[in-house]
């Protein structure tokens, strides 16, 4: 998969929460991955929110009485207000500048602004333009349709040995920005290529969502939450994860979840400046799923955050923001995440009364001297001795001081001189342990 490639087709598109951008965007990228679109009527109702009508766009440009084009859809989807309804007619300036959404103190850039549940006509402009504007007199035309249709949610699931599942999200639906938000639904796809190509040995399933930000995630919640709680182990919310910030990682709610300390261990375990949020329920779609009732710990993975750099919601949000190594980065931090979550286990001693003699079993060198390569050994003692029938591999790796993936081999050798037993703590139903209702 060529990052810059799929993003040069994605990034002129006009995504909104409904709508063929949003479809053709969903198309493109299952062409890399497999990937279901799943459609919600118009009205459907969704806990406390319904479905809006679905939005598409002809046209739309505003010009002045001789005919000098001002703003221009073609030229960029921005300009156009996010769910404009239809507007055909000459306005005088005073009539205009309600309709008009600038940033004075960004006067280069076109702002994002949206409507989705309340009718208006408009458009976003520039500052620099806008001050500009001195004609008593201007044309408005906007063809949008706004009509009974649907919503479309992509969904792919690349199967394990197992129906437990981990939860990998992320959203799109806004217009030409590249940050936020093509920089999620990439870095997802590098996962997911990850994941296929490692699906032999996938022990979990993964269910991989591409939503509309907030209505697109509560109508999938609406109508999956019991699988998901029946079913998931983890998750992780992926957004924000292309600007050259350091990583960052936001906590689910339960601190002590398993999507935080598998993401924690990694973390803390590498060289990669980063940083930690707690959980609070503002940001991207973890606040649906983290949400009293639904409790589902879905922890969520970006650079800088919503808000947290300048170019956020405006046509300054672009390729120039976004570096590929920042989108290699993320996606690498995600599959490490998942490696720890495929090699972890709960651990029970089977041997007692002090250490084993290793180099009985050909784990450990019988030679006593400096430079030898102990690691192996040493890692099996590791385990052996935090071994308690509570730690997990995670647990022990975090008193180690290493990742938990790195540990794959000394657990296996392990196992296989019975020195420990480990076993899947998800077969006893993490999440099924919520019993909350909705």
């Amino acid at each position: 998969m060529n990052i810059i490639e799929t993003f040069e087709r994605l990034f002129p598109l006009n995504r909104s929460i409904t709508g063929n951008g949003l479809r053709q965007s969903l198309r493109i990228i299952g062409e890399e991955i497999p990937l279901a679109m799943i459609e919600y009527p118009t009205d459907m109702v969704c806990f406390d929110w319904e479905v809006p009508k679905e939005w598409n766009v002809k046209e739309a440009w505003l010009e002045d009485m001789e005919g000098n084009r001002i703003v221009d859809f073609a030229n960029s989807n921005l300009h156009l207000l996010g769910y404009s309804i239809s507007f055909q007619g000459v306005v005088t300036k005073e009539e205009l500048m309600p309709h008009l959404y600038t940033l004075k103190d960004m006067p280069d850039a076109i702002p994002y602004v949206t409507s989705f549940y309340e009718e208006r006509w408009g458009f976003c402009v520039p500052y620099n333009i806008y001050e500009r504007l001195d004609r008593s007199h201007y044309r408005v035309h906007i063809d949008t349709e706004l009509t009974p249709g649907s919503m479309t949610v992509g969904e792919g699931i690349i199967k394990g040995r197992t129906e437990k599942e981990i939860l990998l999200h992320t959203y799109i639906g806004h217009p030409s920005m590249a940050n936020d938000q093509l920089s999620g639904p990439l870095t997802m796809m590098l996962v997911c290529k990850w994941l296929l190509e490692n699906r032999d040995s996938l022990h979990y399933s993964y269910r991989i969502l591409f939503c509309p930000e907030t209505i697109g995630t509560i109508a999938y919640l609406s109508q999956n939450i019991g699988h998901l709680k029946s079913n998931m182990i983890a998750g992780y919310v992926v957004a924000f994860t292309g600007d050259r910030g350091q990583l960052t990682y936001k906590m689910s709610k339960d601190k002590d979840s398993l999507s935080n300390r598998a993401a924690l261990n990694v973390l803390n375990n590498s060289q990669r400046k980063h940083r930690i949020l707690p959980y609070t329920p503002y940001g991207a779609d973890e606040r649906q799923f983290n949400s009293p009732g639904i409790n589902l710990e879905m922890g969520a993975i970006m650079r800088s955050g919503p808000g947290e750099y300048k170019a956020y919601h405006t046509s300054l949000d672009d390729r120039d923001i976004i570096s590929e190594e920042s989108i290699q980065d993320s996606a690498k931090f995600l599959i490490e995440t998942i490696q720890n979550l495929e090699a972890n286990k709960t651990i029970s001693p089977l041997h007692t009364m002090c250490e084993p003699k290793l180099d009985k079993k050909g784990l450990y060198t019988t030679l006593g001297k400096n430079g030898e390569d102990k690691t192996l050994g040493r890692q099996i003692l590791g385990i052996w001795g935090l071994s308690d029938s509570h730690n997990d591999l995670i647990a022990v790796a975090d008193t180690l001081q290493v990742p938990g993936y790195s540990l794959m081999k000394a657990l296996k050798e392990a196992e296989k001189a019975r020195i420990i037993k480990a076993e899947r703590e998800s077969e006893h139903d993490t999440q099924s342990k919520k019993q909350d209702t909705v």
